[in-house]
Order: structure tokens, then sequence, then C-alpha cells
């Protein structure tokens, strides 16, 4: 309903704010870091809708095909349509740094970013970017024989041995794999497929109106519609295109136990380490669901 919604994006919201000031003052400063320092390293991950007024941080694995599959229909973009690249909307509606800058700070404008339950989403982009070999993704390509390079170093590995002829993984590094090559990878260099929404959103320094969970994706995307004028037969589009993405979370959330259940409680820390901000932030607890895989894991989501 819409008074849940209105409430649920209160609690979100003063979350955020509450949090930031307090990431604020541990790191000594009395404000959000100055736009102008980070635009440039944040701005390949926002899209602007100029006429609406939204500005929107594009988050992988959180919601971010469905919401450009509604944009692709809203300026009906056949050539990205029909095949269904709607990730290139991505190029379409990247801001320059000067209009992510102006539209950060503009009071009238409407700024959401899109987030998930962390764990479901590293999951996810594991299955999709590294495991799946039915199709080539860029992830595969280039992480693959990093990641088995780095894990199995007494292999040595030549490419025709990792890949078939088409760049697809002929060895698929496991999720235990992942996750070792993932941890000491630095944050600023990871994929936007699994680097921390926190720092890939900005999310203490673009002043946001607007939080978008992947769990109540469908209910908050049909309300900032409403909110921002978008014609209201395209809501119908979200609802589709969502409803499919629910399908392929509902999945990732049953697999869960099987594939973190490999994890050693070291990498389970280290996880809980980088994705600290994301989950204190965004309001996802993982106590419940990491104390029944390892009872002797110290969960410590604290920012003091």
């Amino acid at each position: 309903s819409a008074s849940g919604y209105k409430r649920r994006q209160l609690e979100r919201m003063s979350r955020l704010q509450n949090h930031c000031r307090r990431i604020a003052d541990k790191d000594h400063k009395t404000h959000s870091p100055s736009l102008d320092d980070v635009a440039s390293t944040l701005v390949n991950g926002f899209q602007i809708l100029s006429q609406y007024s939204v500005l929107s941080c594009y988050v992988n694995k959180a919601g971010s095909s469905a919401w450009n599959a509604l944009l692709a229909h809203l300026y009906n973009l056949t050539e990205y349509l029909q095949p269904q690249h709607f990730y290139m909307m991505q190029n379409e509606l990247r801001p320059t740094e000067i209009q992510l800058r102006v539209a950060a700070l503009t009071p009238s404008w409407i700024r959401f970013l899109m987030v998930r339950d962390p764990l479901s989403r590293l999951l996810s982009a594991y299955r999709d970017r590294i495991a799946d070999n039915s199709h080539y993704t860029f992830q595969a390509a280039h992480y693959g024989p990093l990641i088995l390079h780095y894990t199995r170093p007494e292999k040595r590995y030549q490419d025709d041995e990792i890949f078939y002829t088409n760049n697809t993984l002929r060895i698929i590094p496991t999720f235990q794999e992942f996750v070792r090559f993932l941890v000491q990878d630095p944050v600023e260099k990871m994929d936007p497929h699994w680097k921390p929404i926190y720092s890939h959103c900005g999310a203490c320094t673009v002043h946001f109106t607007h939080v978008v969970h992947m769990e109540t994706f469908t209910e908050d995307l049909v309300e900032i519609t409403r909110e921002c004028g978008m014609d209201s037969d395209i809501v119908s589009k979200v609802l589709q295109d969502s409803s499919y993405k629910h399908e392929s979370k509902q999945k990732t959330s049953l697999l869960m136990t099987s594939y973190y259940a490999t994890l050693s409680t070291e990498l389970l820390q280290e996880l809980l380490r980088i994705y600290n901000k994301d989950f204190i932030l965004f309001g996802y607890d993982p106590t419940t669901f990491l104390s029944n895989l390892q009872p002797n894991i110290t969960i410590d989501l604290d920012l003091t």
C-alpha cells in the first residue's frame, strides 16, 4: 500500500542518514565528503532522467535489468527492446559530472538507489556472471583466469585449457575460489556486479531521497514512477519485468546455504568486513543466517 511504502521509505532514509552521520563522525568529518572530490569516480554508476527530475544509481544484481527494461520501453528504444540489451540504457542516460553534481544538490529532484541483501547479491553475481557458461560474460572472461591463477597457482593453466573456443569458461572457479579472490581485491577495483553499493553509489555523499529494496522492488518503483510523473502505463512493464527477476531472486535464496556452507569462518568474516556498511546502511542483518552456518562466528556490524 502507499502508506506502507511511505513508512518504509521514512525508516530507510532515517537509517541511511543516521548511519552516514556516524560514519562522518568516525572519520572526524563534520559533514559528508564533497561531491566535487568523488563525482568523477561515481558518474559511471548513475542515470539521469532530466525531464522527470530523477537521478538513480544503477546497481547490478539489485533490479537494474528490470529498471532498464522500463526505461527502454519508456523511450521506445527498439534496438534495445528486441534483443533485450537493456544494460545499454546505462550509456544512454549517464550524466556528466556537472549534471550529477547539480542533480545531487537540487532539493526538488528524486534521487534513489537500488539495494539488495549483500550475501544474496554476491551469490547472484557469481552464478550469473562467473558460473553460468551458457553465454559469454566479460566477468567470466576477465576474472576467470585471474581467480584460477590466484587459487590454483600450481596448475599453470593455459588459456585454451580455461576457455572454450567461444570464450566461455571450460574450467569454472568454485564459489569458494571466487570469494577467496574477491576478499584480497581492493574495493575500488572491484567489478560493479559485486562492488559494495555504499562505495559504488556514494551512499553518504549523494543526498538520496529514496532507497529501493529488491525485496519490495515493484511496489517501490510503482510509487516512485508516480511521484516523478512517468506515464502510468509504463508501470505494467515494471511489474512484468520484475516478476521475472523475483523468480531468479527466489532461486538464489534457496541456494544460499549450500554455497555459503563451503566458506570458512575466516572467509565469512572477510565478507562481513567488506560489506559491513551495506548491511548497516540498508538494514540487512546476516546474523541468523551466518550463525546457523557457523555457530562460532563473530558478527560485529558496528561503525564505531
